[in-house]
């Protein structure tokens, strides 16, 4: 029985010419939200250092968040003790939730910088919140 043409080189060739949709990496879905936040680093007082931010989406393992540029956070990934606080309050939710996150992506821009983020830490009633409205 002939096998034909297939040598592994042209198999590869045509296996690599066919294009598969990239999947998702992330475990949880991101939802699309526009939310103003303040973010402090981790040991400072909050008094003292809050700085300002939009948080641009949001899931349960994490967020994307955009700092002015002129802020004075010090920003980098690769760090496991470069933690931040967030503090922000959901859409339609009286609650105010305040979650420990840790920088994993920055991207800057002429006017701000955007950091990709997984959380750390943070209370029962942080979680349950972000938990009812993401779910």
């Amino acid at each position: 029985m002939a096998r034909g043409n297939f040598t592994p080189t042209l198999l590869l060739k045509e296996n690599k010419a066919l294009k598969v949709p990239k999947q998702e990496r992330r475990a949880f879905t991101r939802k699309k939200v526009v939310l103003p936040a303040f973010v402090y680093e981790n040991g400072a007082k909050k008094t003292e250092a809050l700085e300002t931010g939009t948080i641009m989406d949001i899931s349960l393992g994490g967020l994307l968040i955009c700092v002015p540029k002129e802020s004075k956070l010090e920003i980098s990934t690769g760090n496991e003790t470069n933690e931040f606080h967030i503090i922000f309050t959901l859409p339609e939710s009286q609650r105010t939730i305040n979650m420990v996150f840790r920088p994993q992506r920055i991207a800057e821009s002429e006017e701000a910088v955007q950091v990709g983020a997984a959380f750390v830490d943070s209370d029962f009633q942080s979680c349950q919140t972000l938990h009812k409205y993401l779910i």
